[in-house]
This record gives structure tokens, C-alpha cells and sequence, in this order.
């Protein structure tokens, strides 16, 4: 424990870090924010409504015939396809189950699953080595399971997700390099599952006009949901 003098030097050296980290904070944010208006963020070709995604809609069909859709990932590649199916549960017709941890009471879940033969599984990591992510893949799902239902949205490089994908002739959908994880739901990570929700993608495609036409330093838009409003901003 820090005695009372040194308590002070430190939480003042501690201050002083923080301060110095907070200003190069603003300062990279700032660029970013510029370079976001000046649309030189690859990024944004994403929010595009004539953003070319990396499945078809023969894919789409294919797997928009089952019932359930099991999704399995972490962090930022699963968080929000579940924020869009919480938001949206009541107009999406099928049942929509999501493994993003490493819970022990994971079978729990599974066993909730009614008509297993009934269900898709899409499995999302960008780096396709996130370690989480395949434990829950082989301790839950057996090979019979995900025969010709398996969904990869991961980066097409040597990595472990491709090796499953080669090995259950899964369907790869690339993830694309310039987008990482937490920024992916406007991508193949989030509206592929959204389209086999039944979900029309091109109306989730506002997000770039909100920030071409924002006049004040502090914008927001409105969700409602059970006639209430919920507000998000962007600084």
C-alpha cells in the first residue's frame, strides 16, 4: 500500500500520463474525423448503398431456408448482428442463437435449440485465429452438424477458420482487411446474418449521408423501439 506522500506523487505522475495520453487521443481523433470527411477512410466504401458484399443472393437463398442461425464469434464480430437482432427481434420471423464467450454453461444454450437439422452456422473473426471463437466451434458443434451449413467470414489467409472451412467445405465470405472487427457491422459480418433474417440491408446504409451532413459537433439519431426513444451520439 502507498504511503500518503507517495500517494500523492504517484496519482500525480498518474495525472500527468493521462493527460498526455488524452491530448494525443484528441489529436488522432481529429485527423480521423478529417479524414473522414474528406472520405479517405476505406472504411467508409462499406456504408455505401452500392457497396458490393462478398456473398450473392444465390448464397443468401440457399441459407435463408433454415429456421435457426446459430452465430458464433467474438468482440466486435458478433456484438453487432446481436445489438441489430435485439433491436429487431420482433420482426425476424426465425430464431437466432449467439456463442460469444467462453460461458460454462454454453450447452445450456445449445440444448435450447430446438431442430438442430433446422439451423445455418455462421462463424465471424476477422483473423480467424481467435482462440475463443474456435473452442466454441469444436466443443458445441459436431462435424455432421455443420455438414453444408457452415458459414466462415473471416480473412482468406492461413489462418484456423479457413483450415475448418476447407476441411467442412464450408461457404467463405472475406472479411475484408481494411475493416476491423469492432467497425464491421455494416459489412459481411453484420448483414449477411441480417440478410438471412429477412432484413432489407439497403436501410441500414444512412450512416455516411448522417456524417457528410452533420452541422454541429454533436449529432445523433434516433432508434425507436416499444414507443420509446433511444438516442446514440456521435462526437
Amino acid at each position: 500500500m502507498l504511503k500518503k506522500n507517495n500517494f500523492f506523487k504517484h496519482y500525480f505522475i498518474k495525472s500527468k500520463e493521462y493527460k498526455k495520453n488524452l491530448k494525443k487521443t484528441k489529436k488522432v481523433f481529429s485527423t480521423f474525423l478529417l479524414d473522414l470527411r474528406n472520405n479517405q477512410i476505406p472504411l467508409l466504401d462499406s456504408y455505401e448503398k452500392n457497396y458490393e458484399f462478398d456473398f450473392s443472393k444465390k448464397t443468401v437463398r440457399k441459407f435463408t431456408k433454415y429456421k435457426n442461425i446459430i452465430i458464433i464469434g467474438m468482440g466486435g464480430s458478433i456484438l453487432g448482428t446481436k445489438s441489430i437482432y435485439s433491436f429487431l427481434e420482433k420482426k425476424i420471423k426465425k430464431k437466432v442463437f449467439f456463442f460469444d464467450n467462453l460461458d460454462p454453461n454454453l450447452n445450456l444454450n445449445y440444448k435450447k435449440i430446438n431442430n438442430l437439422k433446422n439451423s445455418c452456422f455462421i462463424v465471424a473473426g476477422k483473423s480467424g485465429k481467435t482462440i475463443e471463437t474456435i473452442v466454441n466451434l469444436g466443443a458445441v458443434f459436431s462435424k455432421n452438424s455443420l455438414k453444408n451449413k457452415l458459414i466462415i467470414i473471416a480473412e482468406p489467409t492461413d489462418n484456423a477458420l479457413m483450415e475448418i472451412a476447407n476441411k467442412y467445405h464450408a461457404k467463405v465470405i472475406e472479411h475484408k482487411k481494411f475493416i476491423s472487427g469492432r467497425y464491421s457491422v455494416l459489412s459481411e459480418t453484420g448483414m449477411f446474418p441480417s440478410a438471412l433474417m429477412g432484413l432489407n440491408l439497403k436501410k441500414f446504409k444512412n450512416l455516411k449521408g448522417l456524417i457528410k451532413n452533420k452541422r454541429k459537433k454533436k449529432s445523433f439519431f434516433i432508434i425507436k423501439k416499444k414507443n420509446k426513444k433511444k438516442r446514440i451520439f456521435f462526437r
